[in-house]
C-alpha cells in the first residue's frame, strides 16, 4: 500500500475482491497483510473464511490508504516469524 502503487490501488482492490469471492471460500483459514512503511494485518490470527469474515475483510481492504514507502522486509518478517496461527501476534510495528 505504498505511494509507489497508488495508481494501481483500484486494480489491486478489484483483484482482492475477486480473490475473496472466488478462491478463499474453499480454504481453511486466511488473513490479509497490508504494508507500506508499517505492517498491518486484518486479524491478529488466521480466521475461517465465513461469509461474515470475508465481508469484514473486504470492508477492511476498502479502508486502506496508500502512503509511505514499501517495507517488504517487515511484511516478510511478520509472515515468516509472526505467530498468525496460534499465539498472539506482536502488536508493535516491525521496522527493517
Amino acid at each position: 500500500m505504498s505511494m509507489m502503487i497508488s495508481g494501481f490501488s483500484l486494480h489491486i482492490q478489484h483483484s482482492l475482491r475477486v480473490l475473496l469471492e472466488e478462491q478463499l471460500a474453499n480454504k481453511h483459514s486466511f488473513n490479509i497483510i497490508a504494508f507500506d512503511s508499517a505492517v498491518r494485518t486484518w486479524r491478529e490470527r488466521l480466521a475461517p473464511p465465513t461469509p461474515e469474515n470475508l465481508q469484514e475483510a473486504w470492508q477492511w481492504v476498502q479502508g486502506l490508504q496508500c502512503s509511505g514507502s514499501r517495507n517488504t522486509m517487515a511484511a516478510l518478517r511478520l509472515l515468516l516469524e509472526g505467530d498468525l496461527h496460534g499465539g498472539p501476534l506482536p502488536l508493535h510495528q516491525w521496522s527493517a
